[in-house]
């Protein structure tokens, strides 16, 4: 029977799965979740395909991201890979031939939008927070715009099993080849990593309202402050 309205109950734990694997498709970006590199990129393009994600576009706008994470003077994106479409326009196609474009709409926009939503938030909020560090391209120290530039993200147990231990993130900016299932073990293990204070949930929601940055202050401020 075809819904006429989308069901959230399904939805809401259809969307964390997804997110799961994001956060192995992120993990294959790095060539972290196998030792092969080949395992690696097959696991990712097919990851990319469910998560509607280019495999190679991402991992070639996620480096980018990594190399200037923090620094004010180079910031880049990537564009978009052709193969991946294809193969989600197939996957459209052939729902609408079964079950209906509107089903399938019905049900799969609200999983990828609450999983987009997520994604989204984990991401600015761990580049965008009250007391990260940005820096001029020549004077940018890498360890200590991963340590300062990059939070530990503190969730509570469940929260952090949804995001994959990304909340790690200091860690993850370090040392990016760390899967997502040694982040935690390795933050145990390491005084150094223990030693970044954390950013708590509550702290986190100021997040959205930092936009600018004051080079008078190092720090990040929100438009209201430049009155």
């Amino acid at each position: 029977m075809c819904p006429k309205t989308p069901d959230l109950r399904r939805a809401v734990p259809a969307a964390v799965f997804l997110g799961r694997i994001l956060i192995f498709f992120h993990d294959c970006v790095h060539s972290s979740f196998f030792a092969s590199r080949r395992a690696n990129a097959i696991l990712g393009r097919i990851c990319g395909i469910l998560t509607f994600t280019p495999y190679e576009d991402w991992r070639r706008a996620h480096g980018i991201h990594h190399a200037t994470v923090g620094d004010l003077d180079r910031r880049g994106v990537g564009d978009f890979w052709l193969l991946t479409v294809i193969a989600i326009l197939a996957i459209i196609v052939a729902a609408s031939l079964t079950i209906g474009f509107r089903t399938y709409v019905l049900i799969h926009l609200p999983v990828i939008l609450i999983c987009g939503a997520m994604a989204m938030w984990m991401f600015y909020v761990q580049h965008q927070f009250d007391s990260v560090l940005w820096s001029r391209h020549d004077e940018r120290d890498p360890i200590r715009i991963a340590l300062e530039g990059s939070p530990y993200y503190r969730l509570p147990g469940i929260l952090q099993w949804m995001t994959g231990n990304i909340g790690y993130h200091h860690i993850h900016h370090i040392r990016p080849g760390i899967p997502d299932y040694n982040l935690q073990r390795c933050y145990d293990e390491t005084p150094a990593m223990q030693a970044v204070k954390p950013l708590t949930i509550r702290e986190s929601l100021r997040s959205p309202f930092l936009y600018l940055w004051d080079e008078g202050r190092q720090r990040i401020v929100g438009f209201r402050s430049r009155r």
